[in-house]
């Protein structure tokens, strides 16, 4: 249970002057309806910023192709290829091992008319490559790759901490992620055999100026079809209909002493708010909710300090 998009709005509203609520919107300009939104969007996005980790997460995967033999047409010494036979939409972001060519590449874009990462060394012409996948794309609604994330049903670390190369197994010690030393899982079809599968995150756009998404990339990349399956936190979601009888996704036990006071800090921001001595109760409202807000993240505290004697 929750409170409507619509109820919600109208108690924003409650916030302007009889005077101001009487006003009618000049469009095509925002009008008070449309900054009650806006503060209730903006609060939506304090919220999740600072959330909990139950603060919409989701379960997520995503099938690793084996590698896939492919003809490119390449010029010596440029970025700019063609992949003429055997283009699949998996492979933007992913290894290329082109023929002639005496290191591996990236794909950089995700059209078959390739950017690669680094200019071709080999003749120009067209050849045959392998494309492995060692890159997943996530949906635009994913935020961050929280939690365990597993290859075949086994758990795989984080490449950044050294000791997830040999095997290790996360462990959420104080807040914090950390990784225990374990035997290697041996029987994973999807590892190469000898060595043990890691994966770091990153970001990636197809154009500079387009939206960005969430990357995974894992290494080595797999030599068979594997699943993999992560846990992620995605975004809040948005609300353009003022009129809409959805729930706001917020639990109802946080909406009075968390949110509305978050949305109602935001709301004195707009034009059309006159400011009186109920100000600085909005601003008390609004520091503790805050407080309230960050207390329920343990996650981002550590639960042992250290701090020096002087």
């Amino acid at each position: 249970m929750s409170l409507s998009v619509v109820a919600s709005v109208n108690r924003l509203l409650s916030c302007f002057t009889a005077e101001e609520r009487s006003n009618p919107s000049a469009a095509p300009y925002f009008g008070r309806v449309e900054e009650c939104v806006g503060a209730l969007n903006g609060a939506l996005q304090e919220f999740h910023g600072t959330c909990p980790k139950w603060c919409r997460p989701d379960g997520r995967g995503a099938l690793l192709n084996p590698p896939t033999q492919c003809e490119i047409a390449v010029i010596h010494g440029s970025t700019l290829a063609t992949i003429s036979t055997g283009w699949q939409a998996w492979m933007a972001g992913c290894t290329i091992r082109i023929s002639g060519s005496a290191f591996d590449n990236q794909i950089r874009n995700d059209q078959s008319a390739v950017i690669l990462k680094i200019p071709h060394d080999g003749e120009t012409g067209t050849v045959t490559a392998t494309v492995y996948q060692d890159s997943v794309t996530c949906e635009s609604d994913v935020l961050a790759i929280t939690g365990t994330m597993r290859a075949n049903g086994i758990p795989i670390g984080p490449l950044i901490d050294p000791k997830a190369l040999l095997g290790g197994r996360h462990c959420h010690d104080y807040g914090f992620d950390r990784i225990v030393d374990v035997e290697p899982v041996t029987g994973n079809p999807g590892i190469p055999t000898g060595h043990v599968m890691g994966y770091y995150v990153d970001t990636w756009s197809p154009v500079g100026s387009a939206l960005t998404y969430v990357r995974i990339r894992v290494e080595p990349a797999p030599n068979v079809q594997t699943v993999l399956e992560y846990e992620c936190k995605v975004m809040p979601k948005a609300i353009v209909d003022s009129t809409s009888v959805d729930d706001i996704p917020i639990p109802f036990e946080f909406t009075e002493s968390i949110f509305f006071p978050i949305a109602k800090k935001i709301l004195m921001e707009c034009p059309f708010y006159r400011h009186s001595a109920a100000d600085q109760a909005v601003m008390t409202a609004y520091a503790n909710a805050k407080k309230l807000l960050q207390a329920m993240n343990p996650r981002k505290r550590s639960g042992i300090q250290f701090r020096p004697l002087y």
